[in-house]
C-alpha cells in the first residue's frame, strides 16, 4: 500500500496536485483521528485539532528517510496539538476529566499498539503517568492500582483492603484529585 504521507519528505505540500494533497490529508486524518478523539471525545473538536496539526506539519516537515520515524513524528505533532488544546480550553470548561489521566495509559496501549512507534509513545506516556502516581500517598497509589490496573470493583477493593465501599470511593476520589493537582501543576493551566 502506497503511503502518501511519505511524499511530504520529497517536496513541499503546495507542489502536489489537488488529488495528491487530498490523499495526503486523508491518510494523516485516519492515522491520528482515533488517538485524538479518544482524548477529546468530540468529533468536531477532533477535526479542528487534526487540521491544526496538519497545518503545522506542512509548514515545517523534516526530512526523514525512515517511514516509521516519519509516522511517529506526525503522531507527536498531533498529540502535542491535542495537549495544547486541552490546556487552553480547560480554563473555559468547568472540570477536567480526572479519570482521563488515570485510564489513558491503559486505553492507549489497547487501542494503538499496532506499530513500534505507537508502543514507544505509549510507554513514554505510561512513564509520565507513573511519575505522577509516585508523587502521591502510597495508600492512594494502591487504590489506583487496584481500580484501574487490576480493574477491581469498589466492592472487591473494599473486601481486599478490609474497608467499606464508601471509604474506597472517597479515597479514590481524593487520589484522583491528588493526581490531577500534580498534572495541573506540571502543565501549568493558569497561563
Amino acid at each position: 500500500m502506497k503511503s502518501y504521507l511519505l511524499l511530504l519528505a520529497s517536496k513541499s505540500f503546495q507542489q502536489f496536485n489537488h488529488e495528491t494533497q487530498n490523499a495526503i490529508y486523508n491518510e494523516f486524518y485516519h492515522l491520528v483521528y482515533p488517538h485524538i478523539f479518544n482524548l477529546v471525545k468530540d468529533h468536531a473538536t477532533t477535526e479542528d485539532i487534526i487540521q491544526d496539526s496538519f497545518l503545522k506539519i506542512i509548514q515545517k516537515t523534516p526530512k526523514y528517510d525512515n517511514q516509521e520515524k516519519f509516522r511517529a513524528w506526525f503522531k507527536v505533532i498531533a498529540k502535542n496539538t491535542t495537549y495544547n488544546y486541552l490546556r487552553k480550553h480547560s480554563k473555559t470548561q468547568c472540570e477536567l476529566d480526572e479519570n482521563l489521566y488515570l485510564k489513558y495509559s491503559n486505553q492507549f496501549i489497547s487501542c494503538c499498539s499496532q506499530s513500534l512507534e505507537d508502543e514507544v509513545e505509549s510507554k513514554m506516556m505510561i512513564e509520565e503517568m507513573e511519575k505522577y502516581l509516585n508523587q502521591i500517598k502510597s495508600d492512594y497509589r494502591i487504590l489506583i492500582d487496584l481500580r484501574w490496573k487490576q480493574e477491581l470493583t469498589y466492592k472487591e477493593i473494599a473486601e481486599k483492603i478490609h474497608s467499606t465501599e464508601e471509604k474506597v470511593r472517597q479515597k479514590l476520589h481524593r487520589a484522583r484529585k491528588a493526581v490531577k493537582k500534580i498534572f495541573l501543576k506540571k502543565w501549568d493551566f493558569n497561563k
